[in-house]
């Protein structure tokens, strides 16, 4: 497995990757949720980082901030009350189990981001104290509109833009209560260097993306948000699925609205 490196136009083995991460305050992990191969990727990252001497606390989108998360049994139910693929998550659980690292939630509840009025002071002003710039602002509209097909009316994407930036918010100051050096799991779109989490921490950090790539694709170093340096290092993973995601996006909403017509 290699992974490219953007900012030196490369190619990198995992472990020079590894020995690169040992060095950082934050190491972000990204993730598309539904790969086992992303997780079993993140798995063997944070166990070189642990046999290179570091106990980073993890903080996990996948659990709500103050969940119990002290145990293996903690996780798979906090998780599993998320909604979250559980199983798709056994390489990442079991070395977490075996490492013995602290583990807490990261994530806000989805009532709490429902209710603006029950997200809690600390991560608001934190929100309010690195405020995205206008071309990383746009830069998530666009990937949020291309994430909902472009069905999502202006104003929809412009309220879930707000809503991205309050859980990067929330996912920063997790990492923050926990102190370095601590590493974060959370989706790629987190751990992005012009939108997500890394604005708001303060000394070395360094992100990983595990993106999809099939062969019939362009190259991975000519993806558009590979060259921009989106993140540190970039791991190709399998497509999950072969079907179209905008197609499968369809079909799910159409099967949404029949079961909504037949109540």
């Amino acid at each position: 497995m290699r992974a490219w490196v953007p900012a030196e136009g490369r190619w990198v083995g995992l472990d020079r990757v590894a020995e690169r991460l040992a060095g950082a305050d934050w190491v972000l992990l990204g993730e598309v949720h539904d790969s086992e191969q992303a997780h079993r990727l993140q798995a063997r990252l944070i166990e070189a980082l642990h046999a290179r001497g570091k106990n980073p606390t993890v903080v996990m989108e996948q659990i709500v901030r103050g969940q119990p998360a002290a145990s293996d049994a903690d996780r798979r139910a906090a998780m599993e009350a998320g909604g979250w693929p559980v199983t798709r998550y056994v390489p990442l659980l079991e070395v977490l189990q075996r490492s013995a690292l602290p583990v807490r939630g990261g994530n806000l509840e989805a009532a709490t981001l429902r209710d603006p009025a029950r997200i809690p002071a600390a991560i608001r002003a934190l929100d309010q104290a690195h405020p995205l710039s206008d071309p990383a602002r746009k830069r998530l509209a666009e990937r949020i509109d291309q994430a909902h097909c472009g069905m999502a009316d202006a104003r929809t994407v412009e309220r879930l833009v707000g809503l991205q930036a309050l859980r990067d918010a929330a996912l920063a100051r997790s990492l923050l209560e926990a102190g370095s050096p601590a590493v974060l799991v959370a989706g790629n779109g987190h751990v992005r260097r012009d939108f997500g989490v890394p604005r708001f921490l303060p000394g070395r950090v360094l992100s990983v993306g595990l993106i999809e790539h099939s062969e019939e694709e362009a190259p991975l170093p000519q993806q558009d948000s590979v060259r921009a340096g989106a993140w540190d290092f970039v791991l190709p993973i399998a497509p999950v699925s072969k079907e179209d995601p905008c197609t499968r996006f369809r079909r799910q909403l159409e099967q949404m609205r029949r079961q909504g017509g037949a109540h």
